[in-house]
């Protein structure tokens, strides 16, 4: 094959490449091909807003420091009943909640002949008594009326020591009230001194509120407290006395108990026996003082300060702290009133 012809043919498909692609540009041209979609630039999210912190006003209110807690309605006079001598219970005449009267007999222990052998030495006693009084009428020599001094003293020691006996085995009710609970069952064998049933007074009532030894050393009579009569209303009351009881100087007691006794003022709503009430005894308070909420106090390392937003502008400040609450402190130094903080 001659290169004139190679040439030739070279030479045709260059013509034919270049009329393809004009050809093609004037279809493109006359709307014939479809056109390339266009990419759209890509956005890129939003920023996000930064929030402002939470800030609180210096603000003049009163405060209290207080001892606060869950106080229960109970008897100004309830006692622990038992017996002053161990043994096998023979009855118990009470059940819990039932009313009883001054001198009622409640319960006893299994003593034998001793009750019998008590009215023996009664009679005994009063055989002696009515011996010496004929001896009186009838002029008896005083050598016969000593021996018969004597023979009382010994009936009276008699029924005195049988009578101890006998009530130390059994338990009579102190005064009218309502047995509140009953610890124990016929023939059951208990130890001297063992509660066996409980007895209050429901006429006379008051607080009681179980404190730490630690706050009973800062409560005495006479200091003023509040009870939350309802919701958000604060009654005045005052603390009568306090009570320290321990087992081991009183053998009746179980465990060791601080106890502030509170007045319950007439007029107390849902304030019937065994009804648990809020209270706190106040330690002391102060009136239109400095305070910020506690969730902006900050303490580092020995030091108390705020962060005090101004403007734009924020700075640190050392301040002096006096009453704390749960939910604010009095500020004694450091800031003024109207002035923001900014929470933790």
């Amino acid at each position: 094959m001659s290169n004139r012809r190679i040439v030739g043919r070279a030479r045709s498909r260059i013509l034919a490449a270049a009329l393809s692609a004009g050809v093609a540009g004037l279809l493109a041209g006359c709307g014939f091909l479809p056109k390339e979609k266009a990419v759209p630039e890509p956005t890129l999210p939003e920023p996000p807003t930064t929030t402002s912190a939470i800030s609180y006003p210096v603000k003049r209110a009163d405060i209290a420091e207080a001892v606060e807690g869950t106080a229960e309605v109970t008897s100004v006079r309830s006692v622990a009943l038992y017996f002053k001598e161990p043994g096998r219970i023979k009855e118990i005449n009470v059940s819990a909640m039932q009313k009883v009267a001054e001198g009622d007999l409640l319960a006893r222990l299994d003593i034998g002949d001793l009750e019998h052998e008590l009215r023996l030495a009664q009679i005994d006693q009063q055989i002696a008594q009515v011996t010496r009084d004929r001896m009186n009428v009838v002029g008896a020599g005083a050598f016969d009326k000593r021996i018969q001094d004597l023979a009382i003293a010994k009936a009276n020691e008699t029924v005195s020591y049988l009578q101890e006996r006998v009530d130390a085995s059994t338990i009579r009710a102190p005064f009218a009230g309502i047995v509140e609970t009953v610890d124990a069952q016929p023939s059951d064998r208990v130890q001297d001194y063992s509660t066996i049933m409980e007895l209050t007074d429901p006429t006379q009532l008051e607080l009681q509120l179980k404190v730490t030894r630690q706050d009973y050393d800062m409560i005495h009579p006479g200091q003023a407290s509040e009870i939350n009569s309802s919701q958000d209303q604060w009654t005045p009351t005052n603390v009568t006395e306090v009570t320290h009881l321990d087992p081991t100087r009183d053998v009746s007691v179980r465990v060791e108990q601080f106890i502030v006794h509170l007045r319950l003022p007439k007029g107390v709503p849902d304030s019937g026996m065994g009804r648990a009430l809020a209270v706190r005894v106040v330690l002391q308070r102060h009136r239109n003082t400095l305070t910020i909420p506690l969730a902006a106090l900050r303490e580092f390392e020995g030091r108390t300060y705020v962060r005090v937003i101004e403007g734009d502008a924020r700075h640190e400040q050392d301040v002096r702290v006096g009453i704390r609450t749960q939910t604010d402190a009095e500020i004694l130094e450091g800031l003024q009133e109207g002035q923001r903080v900014i929470g933790r």
